[in-house]
C-alpha cells in the first residue's frame, strides 16, 4: 500500500526505490522485487512505445513469430525480466560498450558518446527487447538483445544469447548494502519490527 501511494506522487519510477536489512524471506528483496514488478510490468503486457518496434517487426513478426514481453534473463535465478523493469547489474563486465544518444532517444537518435564497462551497483530500466531474427538460424540472426537505459543516461546493449544479459537483476528492492552510493528522491525502508527500534 505504501508502495502504491508513493508511486503516485513519484510520476518516474526511477526515482523510487526500497531498502531491505536482507535478501531472502517474505520482506527480502528478491520477494518485494517480484511483487513490485507484477505492480508496475504485469506479465503479457508491453508498455507502449517500449520495445524497438521497427526492428521487431521488420525482422520477427514478419517472419511469423510472436514477440515474446518476457526476456528470460538472468540465468543464476531465472528471474523473468520484462520491458520496463528497474534493473541493477552485479558484477563488472568490461566488454560491454555504453552510448549516450541525442536527446537520450535510443529509438531515433544518433549514438553521440561512447564509453566502456557495465559495473556492479548500475541500474537502469529496461527499455527495449531485440528479438533475433530468426530463432532457428545459426548465425549472427540468432541472437536476442537486452537494451538497459541506465540511470547515468548510458544505454546498452547486452547479448542475451551469449550471457551478458546473466547478471541482471531486478532493482526495485535493494539491500542497504547495493543502495551504497545511490541517489533516490524518495526511499521506503522494509524492515522487521524487532529491527525498527535499534540505530540506523
Amino acid at each position: 500500500d505504501t508502495y502504491v501511494e508513493e508511486k503516485q506522487n513519484t510520476p518516474n519510477i526511477t526515482d523510487m526505490v526500497l531498502l531491505c536489512p536482507m535478501r531472502k524471506g517474505a520482506i527480502g528483496t528478491d520477494s518485494i522485487n517480484i511483487a513490485i514488478q507484477n505492480i508496475n510490468c504485469p506479465e503479457n503486457k508491453i508498455p507502449h512505445g517500449s520495445f524497438d518496434q521497427r526492428r521487431a517487426r521488420e525482422n520477427f513478426v514478419n517472419r511469423g513469430y510472436p514477440i515474446p514481453d518476457t526476456i528470460f534473463g538472468n540465468a543464476n535465478n531465472y528471474t523473468k525480466l520484462r520491458v520496463g523493469d528497474i534493473v541493477i547489474n552485479t558484477v563488472n563486465n568490461y566488454g560491454v560498450t555504453g552510448y549516450i544518444y541525442e536527446n537520450n532517444d535510443y529509438f531515433n537518435g544518433k549514438a553521440t558518446d561512447k564509453r566502456d564497462g557495465l559495473f556492479n551497483g548500475d541500474c537502469g530500466k529496461i527499455i527495449a527487447y531485440i528479438p533475433p531474427v530468426d530463432p532457428t538460424s545459426k548465425g549472427d540472426g540468432s541472437h536476442s538483445y537486452m537494451v538497459i537505459q541506465l540511470f547515468d543516461g548510458r544505454i546498452v546493449e547486452l547479448d542475451i544469447t551469449i550471457g551478458e544479459a546473466d547478471y541482471i537483476e531486478l532493482g526495485y528492492a535493494l539491500t542497504v548494502h547495493k543502495a551504497q552510493g545511490c541517489e533516490y528522491k524518495t526511499v521506503i525502508y522494509v524492515s522487521p519490527k524487532r529491527l525498527l527500534n535499534l540505530p540506523m
